[in-house]
């Protein structure tokens, strides 16, 4: 069991790689740091600003009703096909790689179009940024 010890938005000094989306995060760019205690010492997770503010509306607005909260250990494919369900239609599934879901433009709209509009412009700078 873990213990979260503190969580902060950061700028990274080097490469990171985010533990929602596996991809990059590129020196300079904002990332959210997490350290948590446990038995076996301290671990530090890192994501996306972008996969962050994804995740935490999933949890807070669509998946609000369920007994069920995905912690970013929890996010695999399941996570993903909910969420891209929810989201998409058919044909814009196709469009949707659920390897790459934080980065789909479509989900991010949606998602954080409705629901954390304020959110929305940094996370596609964030995307962007991440993709040069």
């Amino acid at each position: 069991m873990f213990d979260l010890q503190s969580i902060h938005q950061k700028k990274a000094r080097k490469r990171y790689q985010c533990h929602i989306c596996g991809k990059a995060i590129l020196p300079g760019k904002q990332y959210i740091h997490e350290k948590y205690l446990g038995d076996d010492g301290f671990k530090t997770l890192r994501r996306h600003i972008h996969c962050d503010a994804m995740l935490d509306v999933y949890n807070t607005e669509l998946n609000s009703d369920s007994d069920e909260y995905y912690n970013d250990w929890e996010v695999t494919e399941t996570l993903w096909d909910e969420l891209c369900k929810q989201l998409c239609d058919e044909e814009q599934r196709d469009e949707c790689s659920m390897c790459d879901l934080f980065a789909c433009e479509l989900c991010q709209e949606k998602l954080l179009g409705e629901y954390a509009p304020n959110m929305l412009g940094a996370a596609k700078q964030s995307v962007r940024d991440n993709d040069e």
